[in-house]
């Protein structure tokens, strides 16, 4: 957090986007879910989702909620470390951790969202995108 909090970019970026006339800001539900499952810390797969319909879209996301200040990249190493500790905890080498954190700004969207019901946590996403697999 400490490497989110020095870094002003994300500051002027949610400024810039969210005041142009008023204070307005419209996410998708792909941003909504990419920026709860940075919340919750996992690395956000839209491919699981199982169609055509659900492209690996995470890309176009993340440039999105980076564009609105909302999200940043970690640094390699912070990555690198948390892959690690990852893999030791799990005991193999498949430890995915997210290359994405919160701003502060998207702390506060997360709060908003818990506030108003909309927050998906990682379970429930995980419920959702098999109960999907299971209709298509």
């Amino acid at each position: 957090m400490t490497a989110v909090a020095t870094d002003v970019l994300w500051q002027d970026a949610f400024k810039s986007y969210s005041t142009k006339v008023g204070f307005n800001l419209q996410l998708t539900r792909p941003m909504l879910e990419f920026l709860c499952a940075c919340s919750d810390d996992v690395y956000w797969d839209r491919a699981a989702y199982g169609s055509i319909f659900f492209p690996d879209n995470w890309i176009a996301t993340e440039h999105a909620l980076m564009k609105r200040g909302l999200v940043v990249r970690k640094p390699p190493q912070v990555v690198e470390q948390q892959r690690k500790a990852a893999d030791k905890l799990a005991g193999r080498g498949n430890g995915l951790p997210p290359p994405w954190a919160l701003t502060p700004a998207g702390h506060a969207v997360i709060d908003l969202l818990k506030v108003g019901g909309l927050y998906l946590s990682a379970d429930a996403a995980t419920k959702k995108m098999a109960a999907r697999k299971g209709r298509m």
